[in-house]
């Protein structure tokens, strides 16, 4: 939809119909050697499904793009075909579906399939290797095909390696090690014929409706190695591997659905995988190293998993959904962003053709590692001049946003276990105001080193799971919303290179007891915070990374912190046995050395407590105004010093 500066947020209430694994989380959680992390899971949590989990999963209309009639074993193929690359051989159960090739002039060898005589469901299978070449299908239009890749290998020349030109659900099945090379260098205009779409400076031909190139080259600038315009449903029991330094590594014109197998992907040009209305990963492993460096390319580094959002085919889609599996990214740019922006990317005056661009994690296993150096277009905007991915020259404001996982609308995490490294947000929500973060169990660990590790320009909830959130870097937040941050439940852990408490005594939306500590008040690098009772039991811990050796404040909500009760902080550098997860316990060590830096006592009154001076940035009801502290007139929040008290860190 099209605003004329006004932002709304069309509030979708759909049937949680299709959310079996996200309606409750339960997993095991393992115990780390010698306590420390190694990215998996430990001791025991499970979250009971609540009713605020029900309202924002069942937001995600799954239904649109999750259908039983997307896995292969529900669907018949009456034809089949069979080409092996090696030697041209091709045989067909029906005559009617036909091979033709043509060498190109880069002395590429072109396969077309065509099958769209054919109405029922058509096999084809590829074997074999086709060191400079490239394979189409023309499949009958909405029809089903299925592309069964055993130990096939295709290396392009100036085009796409593997293509589907027609819209039909596409079946991607994975037998054996299997391999896709572009053999297109980003930078290049390809088309046809010079002149149409794409020219050089030195051409002298008509130049109507195309654009000046700084380097030509016949071939097809179609955008991906990997490309569908239908849905790309892939499964099997193989492996896929694409390599690429054009454009993306796959892409589908409506969404990509990983049932099983294993897919990497080698990514130095734009986006490893890319889909206009949807991802979805219920199992199967999928790996994404992007190496081309906002240096290299500005404004267009590496990404991973990105999905466009389109009002043209996507009301209501435009997400991302991990429910099992495996994901593994190493990015310079974004990792995972469903990236429909309403003020950027909205065309029609309705909102009835709205993508939902949420990111939502119910299950599997997602890490994430981002690298590039983080440019703010906002703070210090900068025109620059740059030639595209079709070596089209470009002047815009630089950008580099290298966040870890961004839902434009929100970021819903029920289950699973989440590791995030980056160099931007390690998780983020920007719509303005209505963003959000909702997170109802989980295993979360997010280390943002130049930015804030959670950041919704509208709320964060957190009811459930074990989330570690550290984001020691200056004036970033481990939570940071321009709305409210609620505490219902869960284990959580958020360190601040700022004094930003955005938890504040008069927060009323938090429930669950939430401490707030100055850095002072607990621990260095490599040591342990501690928080006892009145009985000398540990309820809580949480030992500092090695590698953080100054920050602001510790944000801490447990259900082991109870209303009534009296606790002492310590700064522990002796303890020993335990279960943590990313430093955070959750079954409590045995603590030998430690010295108490004060006290808080809880009452039944509130639920938000502060140990320390810091400026209050909370919102929910009940919260100062955060524009006055940002102006310096707020007053900080006490607890009960110690009459020791150190230096800040």
């Amino acid at each position: 939809m099209k605003h004329n500066g006004t932002f709304t947020l069309l509030a979708t209430a759909l049937a949680l119909s299709m959310f079996p694994a996200c309606t409750q989380s339960s997993f095991q959680m393992q115990k780390f050697p010698n306590g420390q992390p190694n990215g998996q899971p430990m001791g025991m949590f499970s979250s009971k499904t609540s009713t605020e989990e029900t309202a924002a999963i069942s937001s995600v209309d799954t239904s649109l793009l999750l259908s039983d009639e997307d896995d292969i074993a529900n669907v018949t193929f009456s034809e089949s075909a069979s080409l092996n690359l090696s030697t041209g051989t091709f045989t067909t159960s029906n005559q009617s579906i036909t091979l033709s090739s043509e060498t190109k002039s880069d002395g590429s060898i072109y396969y077309t399939i065509d099958t769209a005589s054919v109405s029922s469901g058509v096999k084809v299978t590829l074997t074999g290797s086709l060191e400079k070449g490239s394979v189409e299908i023309v499949p009958k239009k909405e029809s089903d095909i299925q592309i069964a890749l055993a130990d096939a290998h295709i290396t392009s020349g100036n085009y796409a390696a593997l293509t589907v030109s027609k819209v039909a659900r596409t079946f991607l099945t994975l037998t054996g090690s299997n391999s896709l090379t572009d053999g297109r260098t980003y930078g290049t205009g390809y088309s046809k014929a010079e002149g149409t779409d794409y020219y050089s400076a030195s051409y002298t031909g008509s130049t109507e409706d195309a654009e000046l190139t700084q380097k030509w080259a016949e071939g097809d600038d179609t955008k991906a190695t990997l490309y569908t315009k239908g849905s790309l449903l892939i499964s099997g029991s193989g492996s896929l591997t694409v390599s690429e330094n054009y454009k993306h590594g796959i892409y589908s014109k409506d969404y990509i659905r990983i049932f099983s197998g294993n897919v990497s992907v080698e990514n130095g040009g734009r986006s490893a995988i890319r889909s206009a209305n949807g991802f979805i990963l219920t199992d199967g492993t999928v790996t994404i190293n992007g190496t081309a460096t906002n240096a290299q390319h500005p404004n267009d580094n590496s990404r991973g998993i990105i999905v466009e959002g389109s009002e043209d085919s996507g009301a209501g889609k435009g997400y991302i959904y991990i429910s099992g599996g495996t994901v593994n990214i190493k990015s310079t740019g974004k990792a995972i962003s469903a990236k429909w922006e309403l003020e950027e990317d909205a065309e029609t005056e309705t909102t009835d053709d709205d993508p939902n661009p949420v990111v939502m994690i119910c299950g599997g296993t997602v890490n994430v590692t981002t690298t590039d150096v983080v440019i703010d277009s906002d703070m210090n905007p900068q025109t620059i001049s740059y030639y595209d991915a079709d070596g089209v020259l470009v002047s815009e404001t630089s950008s580099c946003s290298p966040e870890g996982i961004e839902g434009k609308t929100g970021v819903i995490i029920s289950g699973g276990t989440v590791s995030v490294q980056s160099t931007d947000d390690a998780l983020n929500a920007s719509l303005d105001e209505n963003g959000f973060v909702n997170i109802f169990g989980g295993n979360i660990y997010l280390y943002a080193t130049s930015a804030d590790a959670i950041d919704s320009n509208g709320d964060i909830n957190i009811s459930g799971g074990n989330i570690v959130a550290l984001a020691p870097m200056g004036s970033e937040d481990g939570f940071d919303c321009d709305g409210g941050l609620s505490f219902t439940g869960g284990n959580a852990v958020g360190l601040s290179g700022s004094t930003h408490a955005y938890a504040s005594e008069q927060n009323t939306s938090c429930t669950q007891t939430t401490f707030v500590i100055e850095s002072s008040y607990a621990a260095s690098a490599g040591n342990t915070i501690v928080i006892k009772d009145a009985d000398g039991s540990t309820v809580f811990a949480f030992t500092i990374p090695q590698n953080i050796n100054s920050y602001g404040i510790i944000t801490i909500s447990s259900s082991s912190l109870q209303k009534g009760k009296t606790y002492t902080v310590y700064k522990a550098s002796q303890i020993s046995g335990g279960e943590n997860f990313y430093g955070l316990y959750t079954s409590m060590p045995s603590v030998t050395d430690a010295s108490s830096t004060g006290s808080i006592t809880t009452s039944s009154e509130k639920s938000v407590y502060t140990l320390g001076e810091f400026n209050s940035f909370g919102g929910g009801p009940g919260a100062p105004d955060r524009n006055a502290f940002e102006n310096g007139s707020g007053r900080p929040f006490g607890g009960t010093p110690p009459s020791d008290r150190g230096p800040r860190r």
